[in-house]
Order: structure tokens, then C-alpha cells, then sequence
């Protein structure tokens, strides 16, 4: 059992080389850590508190055989892209997408500070700042404002904009019908 809930079914070695150079199967890898995220004992990020994985993936082998398929290399593996919110992995709620893309869309969690994801108050004047990032740039500055409410919004309003202009860039149309709900999410 891998965190109390995995089976490796798999029909050949996952892991090859000694304990301290080891080399895991990719495909492996990929389903050892989204076991990991949702049953260790120990998790370190609340966002994936109350995650689950579909039954279909339980086994090593099943999950394989759906990666075989996916465009895969280089990307993260993400369960609330096509839908936002969503707290179970499985065939249909599941894409690849790049590190960029995930961290664009993805949720704090307890990283989003005292007045919410985007916003700061300046030690100096006490305003509230907004700022988002968005690819590799630096955080953009979006505006100072009196309140954290009206800086949230702000931030919610950019990101949003953000996230729309990217879904229109010649990505999967599930990919980009995803982006475009989490980008109703922020404005709602």
C-alpha cells in the first residue's frame, strides 16, 4: 500500500539504482505524488485537505495507462484546472499543464495572508496594496487602495483579465474552458 490507499500493480521494476541514486519510472512518480497529497499523514498544504483520488487510481497501472495519453512532459499534473474548486483526481477532471499555468490558477491556501491572495498594507500609510503575478514577470503593481475589500477586488479583477487573455492563446479547449471558470469565479 502506498500512503495507506495506492496499490503498485505495476508489471515491471518502477525504480531502478541504489537507495541515495535512485531513478523512478515517470509515470510513477506522477501517481506516487498525487497518492501522497491526498492520503500522507502529514501534509504540509491545506490546499489539499479533503482530496481524494478516484477508485480507477488506486492502482498504479490504471493511472498509467490514462498518462500514456496525455500530453505530459514538462507539465504538472492539476485537478482544478478544468474546474475550479475541485477536490478529487481522476480521468475526467485531470490535465497537464505547465508550472506557470498551475501556480496562475491555483488557490494559497494559508499562504494568502491576513487580507486575502494579492493584497498588502503598507507599513508606511496603512492603504492596502494589490499586486498579482502573472508568468515570469515581477508582481504587477495593480493600485493602492483605503481598504483591503476594495485592493481584493482589484487584484480579483486583474487576475481574472489575466487568466482570460491567456485561455484565448491556443490551449486545449478544455484547458481553456477551464481557465475561463475560474476567471467567472474571481469576478463572482
Amino acid at each position: 500500500m502506498i500512503y495507506g490507499f495506492g496499490i503498485n500493480n505495476a508489471t515491471y521494476k518502477v525504480c531502478i539504482g541504489a537507495r541515495n541514486d535512485r531513478i523512478f519510472c515517470p509515470f510513477y512518480e506522477r501517481w506516487r505524488e498525487m497518492i501522497r497529497r491526498c492520503y500522507a499523514k502529514t501534509n504540509k498544504y491545506p490546499t489539499y485537505r479533503d482530496c481524494s483520488v478516484h477508485p480507477d487510481w488506486k492502482y498504479f497501472m490504471n493511472f498509467r495507462s490514462w498518462m500514456m495519453f496525455q500530453d505530459w512532459q514538462g507539465k504538472q499534473l492539476d485537478k482544478d484546472i478544468l474546474y475550479p474548486g475541485n477536490k478529487i483526481y481522476s480521468p475526467d477532471t485531470c490535465c497537464f499543464v505547465s508550472g506557470e499555468l498551475n501556480l496562475l490558477v491555483g488557490d494559497k491556501g494559508s499562504a494568502k495572508g491576513r487580507f486575502g491572495s494579492g493584497v498588502f498594507q503598507c507599513r508606511k500609510t496603512g492603504k492596502y496594496l494589490a499586486r498579482c503575478k502573472v508568468r515570469q514577470e515581477n508582481h504587477k503593481h495593480i493600485g493602492t487602495f483605503s481598504t483591503p475589500e476594495e485592493a481584493n477586488q482589484a487584484y480579483r479583477s486583474y487576475k481574472a483579465e489575466q487568466i482570460l487573455k491567456i485561455s484565448r492563446e491556443g490551449l486545449p479547449t478544455d484547458i481553456a474552458a477551464g481557465l475561463m471558470r475560474h476567471a467567472a469565479a474571481l469576478l463572482n
